[in-house]
């Protein structure tokens, strides 16, 4: 097989398996949102992490609501979900944009598995913007912000 061919098989499977991510998605709420699917996946995850804990998640009626995903807590904690994967080399997403009262980063690594899942309330962000830990009231959602001196708490060992 010459690499032209070898190139446009994997760019068929790989639409193909878009395709079906789709077919799939489109039937359910927990993979319910717009063509950015990384994010719906990070949605799912944060989905299964709030349904276990008794959070009563749900969707907005809206694929495309601004600054919150779900909606959980019979309806009064709007939560924000990023999720940066191992191919993003920059290590950042979309800016962190209002309304929103938690928000869910979520890291998947090479392996296609969860690095890490961690979870900061709007009182936490305000305190690190009050201490000068973050300098922007926009940031973007960085992986960094899981690290050794990252701002939100790791509770990856919960949901592996």
């Amino acid at each position: 097989m010459n690499d032209t061919t070898k190139f446009r098989t994997t760019a068929r499977k790989y639409l193909k398996a878009r395709q079906d991510f789709l077919a799939i998605a489109e039937k359910t709420d927990w993979l319910f949102g717009n063509d950015n699917l990384v994010g719906r996946i990070g949605e799912f995850i944060a989905y299964q992490y709030l349904y276990n804990h008794d959070r009563q998640p749900k969707r907005p009626t809206s694929k495309t609501e601004k600054g919150f995903d779900l909606i959980c807590d019979n309806g009064q904690t709007r939560v924000s979900v990023k999720t940066i994967t191992a191919e993003n080399k920059v290590g950042s997403t979309t800016i962190i944009t209002e309304p929103w009262d938690e928000l869910i980063l979520i890291t998947i690594n090479e392996d296609i598995k969860i690095e890490k899942f961690g979870i900061l309330t709007k009182e936490q962000f305000q305190k690190a913007i009050d201490i000068g830990h973050i300098k922007s009231k926009k940031p973007y959602a960085r992986r960094t912000m899981l690290g050794p001196k990252g701002l939100i708490s790791n509770v990856s060992s919960e949901i592996k």
